[in-house]
C-alpha cells in the first residue's frame, strides 16, 4: 500500500472492546519481544535478509514520548487496569532481559571504573524512542530494531565505547556497511545473561538497537538494502512511519504521547487474503486518554 492511501484508510471506529482485546496484545508483545502458547506457523515472509523479514515493514510499531512509561499509560485503560493490575508494571520493570542489560552495563562501568549514571539503561527508556517488531515462524515478535533519541548522547556513551576495546561482554563487530555521510559507523554488541546479545550504533544524538546481527546480511555478506535502512534511521529519516503513512506525533493537531500500529500480517495469522481490505489497527495515547483507529485499504 502505499503511503498516501494509508493515510487516508485510517477511520476512527470507537471499538472499544475490540481495541482493547488488541492493545492488550499489542503491549504485551512489545514489552515482552516475545509471545507465549502453543506455536503457530504463519504465512512465509518477504526475504530481505537472513531472518527473512523486511525491515521496511514492521509487524508492530512502537512511537513513544517514553518507552519505560507505556505499561503505566496502558493500565490508564479501565479494561486494561482490571485485567493486569499493578503486577504488568513490575514484570515489565522486572523482566530477565532488562535485568541481564542493566547488569552487564553496571558491571562495565564498576569494572573499568567510568564516570557513568548507574541507572544509565533506564535513563534511555525514558528518552522518545520508536521501536519496530517483526515475527519470526513460529509468530513470536522475538526480531526488533529500537530507535532512541537524547540530547548529548555520544558523549553520554563515549566511555562505555572506550571500554569495548577490552571487555569481555562488550565488544565491537565487523560490521562496516552502516555509512553516514561517508562517516563509517560502528556496530556493537553487548552481551547479557549468557548466550544473549544485543547491537547498536550511535551517531549524534541517537541510538539503534537491533535483536540480531542477521537483520543486517543476507547470507554471509553485509546486505546492501538492510544497512541503508539502519542508516536512515540514524540519520534521522523516517521509515517506519512512511511505511504506515503516518504523521509525525510532534505535528498533530493533538499531541500523541504513545502510538501502537499492528499490522494485518501480524493480525491475521496467514488468512489477510479473507480480509483483503483490512490493513491493521492503530492506538494512540493523548492528553484525553487512548482511541483507537482501523486502516482500510
Amino acid at each position: 500500500m502505499s503511503g498516501e492511501k494509508k493515510a487516508k484508510g485510517w477511520r476512527f471506529y470507537g471499538l472499544v472492546g475490540f481495541g482493547a482485546i488488541v492493545l492488550l496484545s499489542a503491549g504485551v508483545w512489545a514489552l515482552q519481544y516475545a509471545g507465549s502458547g502453543p506455536e503457530k506457523t504463519l504465512s512465509p515472509l518477504v526475504v530481505h535478509n537472513n531472518l527473512q523479514i523486511d525491515l521496511n515493514e514492521p509487524d508492530l510499531f512502537l512511537d513513544s514520548d517514553s518507552l519505560s512509561q507505556l505499561p503505566k499509560d496502558l493500565l490508564t485503560i479501565p479494561f486494561l487496569h482490571d485485567v493486569l493490575s499493578e503486577d504488568f508494571v513490575f514484570y515489565y520493570q522486572n523482566h530477565a532481559d532488562r535485568l541481564g542489560i542493566e547488569g552487564s552495563i553496571r558491571r562495565i562501568v564498576y569494572e573499568h571504573d567510568l564516570t557513568l549514571k548507574d541507572k544509565l539503561f533506564s535513563s534511555l527508556l525514558d528518552q522518545p524512542a520508536q521501536a519496530a517488531l517483526w515475527h519470526d515462524k513460529q509468530g513470536h515478535l522475538s526480531h526488533y530494531m529500537v530507535l532512541i533519541q537524547r540530547s548529548g548522547l555520544s558523549k553520554l556513551l563515549e566511555p562505555l565505547l572506550f571500554a569495548a576495546t577490552s571487555d569481555s561482554q562488550l565488544s565491537k563487530t565487523e560490521i562496516s556497511s552502516i555509512k553516514i555521510n561517508s562517516e563509517t559507523i560502528p556496530v556493537y554488541q553487548l552481551r547479557y545473561n549468557g548466550n544473549n546479545a544485543l547491537m547498536f550504533a550511535t551517531y549524534q544524538d541517537k541510538m539503534l538497537v537491533f535483536s540480531s546481527t542477521d537483520m543486517l546480511f543476507k547470507d554471509d555478506q553485509q546486505d546492501t538494502e538492510a544497512t541503508a535502512i539502519a542508516s536512515d534511521l540514524l540519520s534521522g529519516k523516517k521509515r517506519w512511519q512512511a511505511s504506515f503513512g503516518l504523521e509525525e506525533r510532534a505535528a498533530e493537531k493533538t499531541p500523541v504521547r504513545q502510538r501502537i500500529v499492528v499490522s494485518a500480517r501480524l493480525l491475521g495469522f496467514g488468512y489477510q487474503r479473507l480480509m483483503p481490505s483490512f490493513a491493521g489497527v492503530r492506538f494512540e495515547m493523548g492528553n484525553d486518554g487512548w482511541h483507537s483507529f482501523v486502516a482500510l485499504n
